[in-house]
């Protein structure tokens, strides 16, 4: 990412958290000195919040705030002050204290470049071929607006008991990101049925967030989605599509699969032993499922307080 981008994720981090991007020196065992950004949230520093993966950069901007420093001891980070709590993800560990049970998966495009088509299994083929015979129509959005795609998004995580990220935190990352989001929607006889939120940054693009509505299932939606955001990131020179991160042997991990991605473990290293709130999220599913019933309003401000808590 470009420094430009960054000013644009601490203009967003101050606007929906409250809590400014700092960037913290880290002197490797090799002699080298990066940086790694942080957002300080509650007493704890997290790099960074929202985000599948950070990493390290060899040099800052003045105009960021300076966060603590850290050095490295056995491959491990250790904070300056030992008092203060920290979290990285990312590709490498960065404690004895992780979690590794996510893994991100990422299509290769540059594979593709020269070929007439994409090098995926004829399942998943046959899926895109009766997603196309359903008459089904997928167009993107490029004009600030993502109420459509804020609407399936809700309705798919009322329904399946997730918690939810409010319409301001998708409204914030349109107007600090203009320029890398596309939204694509699947349609169906006028009515959306599913959609996909696309974050790019020039040779890459990650699939962030992907949805749909009950009754569709054999319309395969989701199938026919990926496939054209495939095209348009070969359209547009993309060499890499994230199609985001996962838990290991889930259900959609085998759905992305399905289109040959590279996958690579992420590590969630922190500076302390943690309570793995992901196990937590059986509970949270069968608390707002059954409150989504009674009163979704409720719901989605729970799922507002527990996204801006849970990264």
């Amino acid at each position: 990412m470009q420094v430009e981008d960054f000013l644009s994720f601490q203009l967003f981090y101050s606007e929906f958290l409250r809590s400014p991007l700092t960037f913290s020196k880290i002197l490797f065992t090799d002699g080298s000195i990066k940086y790694m950004p942080f957002v300080k949230r509650l007493d704890a520093y997290i790099s960074l919040p929202f985000v599948s993966y950070t990493g390290v950069l060899d040099r800052v901007s003045n105009r960021f705030l300076r966060g603590p420093d850290f050095v490295e001891q056995n491959g491990n980070l250790i904070c300056e002050d030992p008092k203060i709590i920290w979290e990285i993800r990312g590709f490498r560990s960065y404690s004895n204290h992780i979690l590794d049970a996510k893994v991100l998966q990422v299509i290769n495009l540059k594979k593709n470049k020269e070929c007439k088509s994409f090098q995926i299994g004829q399942h998943t083929k046959r899926k895109i071929k009766k997603a196309q015979q359903k008459q089904q129509y997928v167009y993107m959005l490029n004009n600030g607006r993502c109420d459509v795609f804020i609407d399936l998004y809700q309705r798919f995580c009322l329904k399946k008991g997730i918690p939810s990220f409010s319409r301001n935190f998708f409204q914030l990352l349109i107007d600090f990101f203009p320029s890398r989001v596309s939204i694509f929607i699947v349609e169906k006889n006028g009515e959306p049925i599913a959609s996909a939120w696309l974050f790019k940054d020039k040779r890459y693009a990650e699939v962030t967030w992907i949805c749909g509505v009950d009754g569709y299932k054999t319309h395969y939606s989701h199938f026919l989605l990926i496939y054209e955001i495939m095209q348009y990131c070969k359209n547009e020179s993309i060499d890499f599509l994230s199609l985001g991160r996962s838990d290991y042997n889930s259900g959609i991990y085998g759905f992305k699969n399905l289109w040959k991605t590279v996958n690579i473990p992420l590590i969630f290293s922190y500076s302390k032993p943690c309570v793995n709130v992901w196990n937590l999220k059986e509970s949270c599913s069968w608390v707002m499922k059954n409150t989504a019933k009674v009163s979704p309003t409720l719901t989605l401000k729970m799922g507002d307080f527990i996204t801006k808590k849970v990264f």
